[in-house]
């Protein structure tokens, strides 16, 4: 376990950062609608509303039946994952993986959000709390074991109960879910789910004979009946997956997926420009002008549903429980200098719960920075001589940037933020037990408000520990209703009960989905959501 501790000193350091990290940004953004070879940088930099226009991303490169495709295509990420099999934690590596490995029962058309026949072959809605799916007769797992109707329910089942996935399958019957015969499955609501099949499609199926074997270890050698197979994890470097020669479907271009570990951008785009990598996800802001120059080098990126934010843990007898702080530690910060400062043209400034892009958005901030009714909210909650507290955060790059920022405008509130830094497992272990008073979340919905909401459900395990039964319970509503005007005023009233009210968060930025690669890369399809599949994905030679 690795740990980092950090205190600035107050104004100055701010001033010294700030001027940094703005000179690392670049000036020369470029605008929507500009490319350089086949790329589109996708969506013009936002007011501080979070407005953002949609830049079309370019359509996917068609393969050329002329020219010779690589073995392996080499793919970076972010971090490491935790576990590939689905469900054990959030953390998108593990999807980015598992999701090569693992089909799903139906898939979405993120283009025109149609939802698309994929392990079913068709399904009826018998009424509002009933949904009979039809499975395709010729799917085996990667071990020779053939799918069936079983397998499916209790994929259903299991993703009630798992902790990264049960808040959001609450409403599942749990009884009443069943196979009805070897290819057909009943799925049965407690409540009606306005956005079921939307959820249905994220479901990554596992084999039921080893998800219940304890000494399968699924985590680290899932086993799945996609596209890929697994084939080893070097902790420290690198997935491997295969093709699946016997796939049921389409089968996949690339023979052989190398997925490598870079925590900082920087790394990323070095190891793209040398030829080391050929795709990776999340390019940094010092990075990105010098790779929309590049003409080897393709760069997608828009506005998505991924949104950074600071929260208050509900469950933890902190000083945070009181209002008044974390009032304070809202208004000491400037956060459109710190955005610009941090993300540059990768980012807009947060200004609500989640972005514009998503049903029910509503503009709350972002907050006036305001140091004097800082420092006065900090007296009358009863520290006169300033106050000592202390976060937790993840020890990537950006993180750790604009968290420095951060505790320098603190402390010109008299706000003194110790910052401790851990390697992001230790962390999400750590938020998921109610272990850290504040932290930060960086959390990519799927285009669904209660998605995009999850970390506020009363059970979530995540850095907040929600205990908040108002918006829970809003929250279960928008869920259930159909009419959008009743989902509108059920997701206004928690934007402004959340913010507004209770100041349980601090709403940071709303992060472009971005994605840099090869130009000899082909067939790749943007994702909003990062729900990025390869199988249809190449590189020449």
């Amino acid at each position: 376990m690795r740990k980092r501790s950090r205190i600035l000193c107050a104004a100055m350091a701010a001033m010294m950062v700030l001027g940094s990290l703005s000179g690392c940004s670049g000036s020369g953004q470029q605008q929507t609608g500009e490319t350089t070879k086949a790329e589109t940088a996708g969506g013009s930099e936002a007011a501080a509303g979070g407005e953002s226009s949609s830049a079309a991303i370019a359509e996917p490169t068609p393969q050329d039946p002329n020219r010779k495709i690589k073995d392996s295509l080499v793919i970076a990420m972010v971090e490491e994952p935790t576990a590939i099999s689905p469900g054990f934690s959030s953390i998108s590596a593990n999807s980015h993986v598992g999701r090569q490995i693992h089909d799903t029962l139906v898939k979405r058309d993120e283009a025109t959000d149609e939802i698309l026949p994929c392990l079913a072959t068709e399904w009826e809605q018998e009424d509002d709390l009933t949904y009979v799916f039809h499975i395709r007769d010729d799917v085996y797992f990667h071990n020779g074991d053939k799918l069936t109707a079983e397998d499916i329910a209790y994929n259903f089942k299991r993703n009630a109960t798992l902790p990264a996935t049960k808040s959001r399958w609450s409403s599942l019957d749990m009884e009443n879910t069943k196979a009805l015969d070897d290819t057909t499955v009943q799925v049965k609501l407690t409540s009606p789910w306005g956005n079921f099949l939307l959820y249905v499609s994220g479901i990554q199926i596992v084999s039921q004979k080893l998800a219940e074997d304890a000494n399968s270890n699924i985590e680290r050698n899932p086993v799945g009946t996609g596209p890929y197979k697994f084939v080893s994890w070097t902790t420290g470097d690198s997935v491997i997956l295969e093709r699946n020669e016997d796939y049921w479907g389409e089968k996949a271009i690339t023979k052989q997926l190398v997925f490598k570990f870079f925590p900082d951008s920087s790394i990323r785009a070095i190891q793209l420009e040398a030829g080391d990598i050929d795709f990776f996800f999340q390019v940094g802001s010092e990075d990105y002008d010098r790779l929309m120059e590049n003409p080897d080098i393709v760069v997608q990126a828009e506005v998505g549903t991924t949104h950074e934010s600071m929260y208050f843990c509900q469950s933890n007898d902190s000083v945070y429980q009181d209002v008044r702080i974390r009032q304070a530690l809202t208004y000491a910060l400037d956060m459109p200098s710190i955005v610009e400062a941090v993300w540059g043209p990768m980012a807009v400034v947060a200004d609500s719960i989640y972005p514009s892009t998503i049903e029910g958005h509503l503009t709350i901030g972002p907050a006036v920075q305001d140091i004097e009714k800082a420092k006065a909210l900090v007296a009358e909650a009863g520290y006169p001589n300033g106050l000592d507290c202390e976060l937790t955060v993840p020890n990537n790059s950006a993180t750790l940037a604009y968290m420095e920022i951060c505790q320098a405008m603190w402390a010109e509130a008299g706000i003194n933020m110790t910052i401790n830094s851990y390697d992001s497992a230790t962390v999400k272990q750590m938020n998921a037990s109610g272990q850290n008073p504040m932290g930060r979340s960086n959390f990519t919905g799927n285009g669904d408000p209660v998605g995009s909401l999850s970390a506020w459900e009363i059970g979530y395990a995540g850095v907040m520990q929600p205990q908040d039964e108002y918006i829970d319970e809003r929250i279960k509503l928008t869920r259930a209703e159909s009419d959008k005007e009743k989902r509108a005023q059920y997701l206004s009233e928690i934007q402004h009960y959340a913010l507004e009210e209770k100041f349980y968060a601090i709403p940071v930025a709303f992060i472009k989905q971005s994605y840099a690669m090869s130009s000899d890369v082909f067939g790749f399809v943007f994702s909003p959501t990062e729900n990025v599949f390869f199988s249809q994905v190449g590189v020449y030679e």
